[in-house]
């Protein structure tokens, strides 16, 4: 095999892992964005709740 051919495959490779880094991050991301957004919902949720809990304690 000639150097130019081994240049060729390293940058294909080079791409491939690239591409696949980008798939693995913007999953994650993904992941990690709903992940985030139930917990925001659920704190808000339980946070209504103590609320609720607070106002019939004072009547």
């Amino acid at each position: 095999m000639g150097n130019g051919n081994s240049e060729k495959i390293k940058n294909i490779v080079g791409n491939t892992v690239y591409k696949t880094q980008l798939i693995v991050v913007k999953s994650q991301f993904l992941y990690l964005f709903t992940k985030t957004a139930k917990f925001l919902n659920l704190a808000f949720k339980t946070k209504k709740i103590k609320t609720k809990h607070k106002n019939s304690a004072l009547c």
